[in-house]
């Protein structure tokens, strides 16, 4: 059983959005960016943060986008909880449902790959993608998944966000995978540095990048050529 303290145990899907503020609105790249950031925050120099040491009240903006995926023994991550506004998108309550469920039918092999490799690595991934509502309206969107452990050490969650650019009142979304870059995570080093002449620590020691494109759109994180490898999305 699930530590009673790990928030991701005891929320059900709809308590998400009964907590979220209606917050100014925020464009898509700063409330991944915001929850990137409170991910790396927790995380310090650990591979990846517990799931236990995740605070909802620190969430903001991202709260109703975001999702917690879980691996099943034998068989696909599932969606263990969802944001009001995921549900929404998927026009159904999304908790059970297997993750790849989020995106459209072409494109959920690729999607169960890219969940399974947050787990196995572990890595961080984000992705462009791209949006389609009942009414063939187009819109953009991004998704961030990052990996977490559970309590017995071993990496079997993962946070991720999902934002489209669409308005509230479209519902029922079909989402297809555009771009993705995938960041193998490496222990971060403890500093040896005397206090005082401390150098700021990269996001990540000792990347190892991979750009799966589609189309191009840079990175958050400055990267070097030499960190990158460019595939085609139809390889």
């Amino acid at each position: 059983r699930d530590d009673p303290s790990d928030w991701s145990s005891d929320v059900c899907s709809s308590d998400l959005a009964n907590g979220v503020a209606r917050v100014s609105k925020m464009n898509r790249q700063d409330i991944l960016g915001d929850l990137s950031e409170y991910w790396e925050e927790v995380r310090g120099n650990r591979l990846a943060p517990r799931r236990s040491d995740l605070n909802p009240n620190r969430f903001g903006a991202a709260l109703e986008h975001m999702f917690i995926l879980e691996t099943v023994e034998d068989g696909p991550l599932r969606i263990r909880l969802a944001g009001s506004r995921l549900c929404d998108m998927m026009g159904m309550e999304a908790r059970g449902m297997p993750a790849r469920a989020m995106f459209a039918i072409p494109d959920q092999m690729r999607a169960d790959d890219l969940f399974s490799e947050v787990v196995r690595h572990p890595a961080c991934i984000d992705m462009d993608l791209t949006g389609l509502s009942g009414e063939a309206a187009q819109y953009q969107g991004s998704m961030m998944l990052r990996p977490l452990f559970d309590d017995l050490g071993a990496i079997t969650r993962v946070l991720g966000c999902l934002v489209i650019d669409a308005p509230r009142y479209e519902t029922d979304i079909a989402i297809t995978i555009d771009t993705v870059l995938i960041h193998t995570l490496r222990q971060k080093p403890k500093s040896a540095t005397p206090a005082g002449f401390a150098e700021a620590q990269a996001a990540f020691d000792s990347p190892h990048l991979r750009s799966v494109s589609g189309s191009a759109r840079a990175p958050r994180q400055p990267l070097t050529r030499s960190h990158l490898r460019v595939v085609s999305s139809n390889d």
